[in-house]
């Protein structure tokens, strides 16, 4: 596929993002660069696999489009949908907080890819505001310069399967924990097992985060947060108590309250599913 490579979007420790031109056709996508040197075969088989379940789930509505996988002697290149509007991550670094409809449509965006992952028997197994990309820019420019003017879509697709598993049973053990510990649901901390229940958790995180700016089990934010040890972390997510009463949360709908908590519930077997979550009165009310 002869593309023109452009500037770099994303930066990670295992590969890079790229903006390129498909040169016949003048096409924009993004090139996900996946050195294979960087790694062992171990490292290969991950990455095959996020070819194989990203492919199979890539026509949803919410999952970024995977148009290609390609390879040299030293790279692989993911072919992928060019987003234009940042991560969601960099929507909350900037905005600090989301009013209840926005967090609702953002939510909406990242439990819709959840429910299809999981419909297909695949846990994304990585959920975070980081690995969810705006479509376009977020609020519109429009917005922007006149505040009257419709803030946009928020419109999200989910971009990262390195995490993802195949879980026909619910269930999947893994060597090692992975993930990102503030995520990171209680049985995966103590069990090892990648479940798709654990992506409801993380998305429960993920709406605490974006309604209060803080995390449930921390009354801090991103910052105090980067100050506690990863091990305590993993301790307080295991054995803390969510944090609904704290002043960050003074002005929340109760509804939106108890989809937080029906989210964060540490059994897996009692927790809400993400099709249910979707019909949750707080997300139905909010549309």
């Amino acid at each position: 596929m002869p593309c023109a490579a452009a500037c770099i979007l994303l930066q990670g420790s295992y590969g890079t993002v790229r903006a390129c031109t498909h040169v016949p056709s003048g096409k924009q996508y993004a090139v996900k660069i996946l050195s294979k040197r960087k790694g062992n075969e171990e490292r290969s088989e991950i990455i095959m696999r996020e070819v194989r379940l990203w492919a199979q789930l890539s026509q949803h509505a919410s999952i970024a489009q995977l148009f290609g996988a390609y390879e040299d002697a030293n790279n692989i290149f993911l072919v992928q949908e060019l987003l234009t509007g940042g991560d969601l991550q960099g929507l909350l670094d900037s905005q600090g907080t989301l009013c209840e409809a926005d967090a609702a449509a953002a939510l909406r965006g990242v439990l819709s890819a959840v429910a299809a992952c999981h419909a297909a028997d695949v846990c994304y197994g990585d959920v975070k505001p980081a690995n969810f990309m705006l479509a376009s820019m977020w609020p519109s420019i429009a917005h922007v310069l006149d505040p009257a003017k419709p803030k946009g879509d928020m419109r999200l697709r989910a971009v990262d399967f390195g995490c993802a598993q195949f879980c026909p049973d619910g269930c999947s053990l893994v060597q090692g924990l992975s993930g990102t510990p503030v995520y990171m649901a209680p049985e995966v901390i103590t069990d090892h097992c990648h479940s798709i229940s654990m992506d409801v958790w993380a998305a429960g995180v993920m709406l605490y985060q974006m309604l209060t700016g803080q995390f449930p089990f921390w009354d801090t934010d991103m910052a105090g947060l980067g100050r506690i040890h990863p091990r305590q972390i993993l301790k307080d997510v295991q054995s803390g108590t969510v944090l609904l009463d704290v002043a960050a949360c003074t002005n929340l709908s109760a509804d939106a309250k108890d989809l937080i908590a029906k989210m964060l519930v540490k059994d897996p077997e009692q927790r809400i599913t993400a099709a249910q979550a979707l019909q949750h009165p707080w997300l139905q009310q909010q549309q």
